[in-house]
């Protein structure tokens, strides 16, 4: 057997609902070199485990599981680092986390072509896919025409959102030279896209070869979001690895690192709702933005208003007794229910009732179908 050219690293715990997927994409590579997957389950207590092992057996040569049983990330243990990473004695890098999955059966081979043919290129990203789990919504990023160098400004401004982490390959023996300086509590991908456009380039493929699963229960992103401190010691962590790493490189990059860091303390500020150190003015290049949400939510809240008074008033100019008379069913409904009746006139008040109450209840479904299209021409 060849030697093998490229390891990838594949974090797992309670993935089971999207694990197949994610090894399937990984088993099914076309490529003209050996790889291998160093898969790391972190003491799932779904069928993650089984899973894996069912593709072990089946696919020996390049699923290579490591199963933990207790689960190490509690603990504060470095998993990558730890484990993977050793293991990896390749040329390249890639990763994928079990609820995510690889699109492009071809991407390993692209990428690996690319990074032999281009030397000064430390690491290779493409496009990918982002699935709003639970919202009917995806969306392309980075959503470029064409495939590009990608600048250490570019990176270092637009965060660890710039790409998808299951898109990254990159060399192994720079990964495993990266200055502790980057290191970081709660986040990996961000540091790695710095660290490639510092020492070398990073290419971006415009080819769709992955999804990324967005706001999955329990996973990082949607504890992120459910808990606002949190979100501020994430914003704390990555202030404190820019400033480190901005030393260590003799403050060569301040101008990109201090902005960054500037918008996170921006971000602090407004999960803390502090609107007077807001104002200052080293915040002013990201007001816009804020404004910009707080006006956002000022409108929902007035078309939310709005959507209320058309339903009140246009539901009153609606005549249910006319409607129904028109149709002559108060007729019908007495043949049909009523032989004999003693009453017409309380059968009217009820049947008036039922058929208003039925009407207003309908009427307010297909408003609240129609309403996200009214909002849209109001906003135009």
């Amino acid at each position: 057997m060849s030697e093998i050219k490229v390891s990838v690293i594949c974090l797992v715990y309670n993935h089971e609902p999207y694990l197949r997927k994610c090894l399937d994409g990984f088993v099914n590579q076309k490529c003209d070199f050996e790889y291998e997957v160093l898969i790391h389950d972190d003491a799932s207590t779904d069928n993650s485990a089984s899973i894996i092992r069912e593709y072990e057996e089946k696919y020996p040569n390049i699923i290579k599981p490591i199963y933990q049983t207790e689960n190490q990330y509690s603990k504060g243990v470095k998993i990558t680092t730890d484990y993977l990473y050793p293991k990896a004695q390749v040329e390249y890098l890639a990763w994928c986390e079990g609820d995510d999955c690889w699109t492009g059966m071809d991407k390993l081979q692209k990428q690996v072509d690319f990074l032999d043919e281009n030397r000064e290129f430390s690491a290779c990203v493409h496009c990918a896919t982002m699935n709003f789990v639970g919202e009917d919504r995806i969306r392309r990023f980075p959503n470029i025409a064409s495939s590009r160098e990608f600048s250490l400004n570019e990176i270092i401004t637009q965060g660890g959102s710039i790409f998808s982490t299951n898109s990254l390959m990159m060399r192994k023996e720079l990964r495993m030279a990266m200055p502790r300086c980057f290191s970081a509590d709660g986040f990996g991908d961000y540091q790695l896209f710095i660290y490639s456009a510092i020492v070398g380039k990073v290419w971006c493929m415009k080819d769709n070869m992955s999804v990324y699963n967005y706001g999955i229960s329990g996973s990082w992103t949607a504890r992120m979001n459910d808990n606002l401190e949190k979100r501020e010691k994430h914003c704390n962590s990555e202030i404190n690895m820019l400033q480190k790493v901005d030393e260590f490189y003799g403050y060569k990059y301040h101008e990109m690192f201090d902005y960054k860091i500037r918008e996170n303390e921006f971000k602090i500020l407004k999960l803390r709702n502090d609107k007077k150190a807001i104002k200052q003015k080293k915040y002013k290049p990201f007001i816009k933005g804020y404004k910009k949400d707080y006006l956002y939510y000022k409108y929902n809240v007035f078309m939310y208003i709005v959507f209320w008074i058309i339903y009140l008033v246009t539901s009153q100019f609606i005549n249910v007794k006319n409607i129904l008379l028109y149709f002559n069913l108060f007729e019908k409904i007495e043949l049909i229910l009523f032989k004999q009746i003693i009453n017409l006139k309380a059968l009217e008040e009820v049947v008036i009732f039922i058929c208003n109450t039925l009407f207003k209840i309908v009427y307010l479904l297909l408003l609240i179908l129609v309403f996200p299209l009214i909002k849209k021409v109001i906003k135009k």
